[in-house]
């Protein structure tokens, strides 16, 4: 009897363990790859704090990225002094070139030698986008919601001249983290996109451009380059980064 009622109870635990593997197969999630712009990868580091981006000077078009430290960060907003120079200790400097799978890893110097305007990534998010507003994670123009490729704007951000606003959005689940460690953060699982709208109008700008993120729990958002050639959405800890080419010097106006 107690060999039967152990037989019972094994294949009682067996059948619900299926039914637990059946719902779950049901009600979880079923995100497609993502497509689209490439994923490109940077070589982590627990000292990147900002990231930085110069043209070359050669007249190619191709983009500089550059992770700063703290200390540097404060130094070259003139709040701290130099820090000491440690051969070997500097992060390194990425090269994009139009069209590329992967960001060319160059010599620390390879950022001075090019002379031209430096855009700080972490800064772009204060300038105002108004009219637009982001609230909710929606975007709203006027008395309307702005429709956008994704269904939640993660992140909506001014270009330097101030005529235009990269919007980064989510197709999938929207989750937002509260966390007293690692900070607060926003991300949404399936397809994201980087559309470009014109500030003044809410008019789209050239069609919305899908990027393969695939990594899920962590916050990105937006970066322009100076010369608006450029729309990166960038991992928060700077593992990678997506290169959208926004096309607007060939004319691409609204």
């Amino acid at each position: 009897m107690a060999a039967v009622t152990r037989g019972r109870s094994v294949r009682w635990l067996a059948n619900a363990a299926l039914v637990a593997l059946a719902v779950n197969l049901c009600t979880c999630e079923r995100t497609p790859k993502p497509t689209g712009v490439p994923v490109l990868a940077m070589r982590p580091s627990e000292d990147a704090d900002c990231l930085m981006l110069r043209a070359t000077s050669d007249g190619r078009g191709d983009l500089l990225l550059r992770c700063l430290t703290y200390a540097e960060r404060l130094a070259s907003e003139g709040r701290g002094p130099a820090p000491t120079s440690v051969p070997g200790a500097s992060l390194p400097v990425y090269r994009y070139t139009p069209g590329s799978d992967h960001l060319e890893v160059l010599a620390t110097g390879a950022w001075d030698e090019a002379p031209t305007e430096v855009c700080q990534c972490e800064v772009q998010d204060l300038a105002s986008i108004a009219p637009l507003e982001l609230k909710s994670h929606a975007l709203r123009f006027q008395d309307r919601v702005v429709t956008t490729a994704g269904q939640h704007v993660i992140q909506a951000v001014a270009s330097p001249s101030g005529r235009y606003v990269a919007v980064l959005s989510g197709a999938g689940r929207l989750h937002v983290q509260q966390d007293l460690v690692f900070g607060s953060g926003v991300w949404a699982t399936g397809q994201y996109f980087v559309e470009i709208l014109d500030r003044l109008s809410a008019a789209a700008v050239g069609p919305a451009v899908p990027v393969q993120v695939t990594t899920q729990r962590a916050t990105r958002y937006l970066c322009w380059s100076c010369d608006e050639r450029y729309v990166l959405s960038v991992h928060c800890f700077f593992v990678n980064v997506c290169i959208v080419e926004t096309k607007l010097s060939e004319g691409n106006q609204p």
